[in-house]
């Protein structure tokens, strides 16, 4: 059987649409510059075109069946509904069909055709989402990142050379689409070649592992109320086993593409929440110029074949994108190291979340962090009684701890961060204020009560739900009452109050395509 040349392939394509038009069926046809698909009724047939672009290779019918296999198989990990098989397209008596007797003309991915409207940059064009939509979908693809295989030992995926490599390639065609143009670029290989130390370190600690790849909004879809990735970066492994951290910018990317700061804000803490990457953060402004830059380059080659109107907007694209490399690349501003203080209930994580998402903070956790240190997830029951097992002496002086060092990571990476614990000594309380210290930047105190009738009536409520990691319990909450020591006259002078500030009324803080900016209006400590 001879190979399909790319007219052939448009072709055959073509005639199968027609038939099953003939047959009285509605189809609609989608054309990317790697592949063609076909939606009828709820069948939708993905067809590979038999291209050579030197990063893929579809040019033969065996290349197409493989890569046509292997994306069913790496789809399947997120929506192993949604891909329903590979199928042989032939030619008999009665015309084009699937799966019958004769050799094979083409292959197609056979997947389940999902409502139109569904994708999620469709759902947050129309105002179809909220926080709650990107809590979840930030901690379910950080659990998704935590348990995915780790690059095999025998290749070099995600070096610091390879990745280097990957994310200069090509730029130098973009030097023409914007007056500042060249300026970004060179800011952006100067952050790249200072990055080399963090890179070698990511491949090192292991989190170099089989992700995504093309993580951005248009390539996640809502299933039954649930959102899950599809359509997996199936025919590179190169550009597929990368950082953890590269892959979750793409979609971070695309959100402040679309200045929906919030909805990044509360996704990037949901997937720290869960996979508890925070040394990550040293790279992810680097790791979302690069997903900017590619995007730059993709509009800017589309514009070469486009009429007129649309080469405008293709290009336009191609320089806003630039304009939110620049962004990424600026020195972000002073961060702040903001604590809490209160007993259980009394509203901490409640008014911590606030501030993450308006202000683009990183929140720490000690329910979660205390969990983490023992291998106990979020919702798994410690049985732990008053001040033994999880919360012994010990165990929490080691809680405290690692709060401490995971600050001091999040500052050194240039993002504010809100320590969410109920800090009742003041020597826990003095250890932070100490790290501000040491860093020159500003300390504050979210101080945080409530009527002991309403923290006993959440603590019930809380008990009932069985949502939270909090495993607070009346007795606990008794004794914390009985031996909280109160701010003294220095720890009152740096208590904030964020009903003062702008945070009742803004919508969005931060530089667009930033984070850790600091709060307005605030009384911080500040030590120079």
């Amino acid at each position: 059987m001879p190979e399909l040349d790319s007219a052939q392939s448009a072709a055959l394509i073509a005639e199968l649409q027609a038939q099953f038009i003939r047959q009285g069926l509605i189809c609609e046809k989608l054309e990317t510059h790697i592949s063609y698909v076909l939606l009828v009724g709820d069948n939708a047939y993905k067809f590979k075109k038999p291209l050579n672009l030197g990063f893929l290779d579809f040019s033969t019918l065996a290349l197409r069946h493989d890569y046509c296999a292997r994306e069913v198989a790496l789809n399947r990990r997120y929506t192993p509904t949604l891909y329903r098989g590979v199928l042989a397209l032939v030619r008999g008596p009665q015309g084009l069909s699937f799966d019958t007797p004769g050799d094979p003309l083409d292959y197609a991915v056979w997947m389940q055709r999902f409502p139109d409207g569904e994708r999620l940059d469709q759902l947050l064009d129309r105002g179809a989402v909220d926080t709650s939509t990107f809590a979840v979908l930030g901690h379910a693809i950080g659990e998704m990142h935590l348990h995915a295989p780790q690059a095999p030992t025998d290749r070099d995926y995600g070096s610091a050379d390879l990745a280097r490599t990957q994310m200069v390639a090509g730029i130098d065609a973009l030097r023409d689409v914007a007056p500042v143009a060249s300026q970004v670029l060179d800011r952006y290989r100067n952050a790249i070649a200072a990055s080399s130390g963090l890179l070698v370190a990511r491949q090192r600690d292991g989190f170099i592992r089989d992700c995504h790849g093309d993580l951005h909004l248009s390539n996640i879809v809502r299933l039954k109320d649930r959102l899950a990735p599809f359509d997996c970066l199936e025919f590179n492994d190169e550009l597929r086993f990368i950082d953890t951290m590269s892959d979750f910018a793409f979609l971070k990317m695309d959100l402040e593409l679309r200045k929906a700061t919030e909805y990044s804000n509360t996704l990037l803490n949901a997937y720290l929440t869960a996979c508890g990457d925070y040394g990550g953060l040293a790279l992810l402004r680097v790791y979302c110029a690069y997903r900017s830059i590619v995007r730059a380059m993709v509009a800017n080659l589309a514009s070469r074949s486009l009429s007129k109107p649309a080469r405008a907007d293709a290009l336009a694209r191609s320089a806003r994108h630039l304009q939110l490399t620049e962004d990424y690349l600026k020195p972000p501003p002073t961060p702040t190291l903001l604590i809490t203080h209160g007993v259980s209930a009394s509203g901490k994580s409640w008014r911590s979340r606030r501030i993450v998402a308006h202000y683009g903070y990183i929140h720490l956790r000690s329910d979660i962090e205390r969990r983490r240190l023992v291998g106990l997830t979020e919702s798994a029951p410690s049985h732990s009684p008053l001040n033994a097992g999880m919360y012994d002496a010990r165990q929490t002086e080691f809680t405290y701890l690692r709060l401490s060092m995971l600050a001091a990571v999040v500052l050194r990476a240039g993002y504010s961060v809100i320590v969410d614990a109920t800090f009742l000594t003041a020597r826990q309380r003095a250890a932070f204020r100490q790290l501000a210290h040491e860093r020159n930047i500003p300390f504050g105190i979210l101080a945080c009560a409530a009527p002991e009738p309403v923290l006993r009536a959440r603590i019930e409520a809380r008990r009932v739900a069985a949502t939270d990691p909090s495993e607070a319990t009346q007795e606990v909450l008794a004794r914390q009452l009985a031996t909280c020591e109160p701010l003294n006259a220095l720890e009152q002078e740096a208590v904030f109050d964020e009903r003062q500030s702008s945070l009742e009324t803004e919508t969005h803080g931060g530089q667009d395509g930033d984070s850790g900016t600091a709060l307005s209006s605030q009384r911080f400590e500040r030590r120079d």
